[in-house]
Parts: structure tokens; C-alpha cells; sequence
């Protein structure tokens, strides 16, 4: 069996969130980013108060599903 780090390119988002652990694909995720680089992975887990903000607005799931293309 391959290791789950292998897994990401090769399976579907929704076939790992059911196949691995909770939380092990974005901590899987969160690792490859920090050793691709440490200013990405920064910039990345900023974001996320951002999103959160967008979302919480009216019609902001929306406009971030329009934005992700989802």
C-alpha cells in the first residue's frame, strides 16, 4: 500500500477526507507547503482569516465559491 503522502496527486479531495484520519491530509498538505516554502506556507495560513471574514458576509460563500471556481 502506497503512503498516505503519496496519496494527494492521486486521489480526489473527497476520497481522502474519507480514507485518512481526520485532520492527516491537511496536516499532510500544511507540511509539503512549509518545505516548499516557508513564505508560502505563511501566507497561506493568513489567508484564512480572510475567507473567514468573506464567508461570514452575506452571499459570501457565494462570492468565494465564484472567486475558487467550486
Amino acid at each position: 500500500m502506497l503512503p498516505l503522502e503519496l496519496w494527494p496527486p492521486l486521489l480526489p479531495y473527497s476520497i481522502l477526507m474519507i480514507l485518512t484520519p481526520q485532520n492527516r491530509y491537511y496536516s499532510v498538505v500544511t507540511k509539503d507547503f512549509r518545505e516548499a516554502s516557508e513564505s508560502c506556507y505563511k501566507t497561506i495560513r493568513e489567508s484564512w482569516s480572510e475567507i473567514d471574514r468573506v464567508a461570514a458576509e452575506p452571499n459570501g460563500l457565494s462570492v468565494l465559491s465564484k472567486k475558487f471556481k467550486t
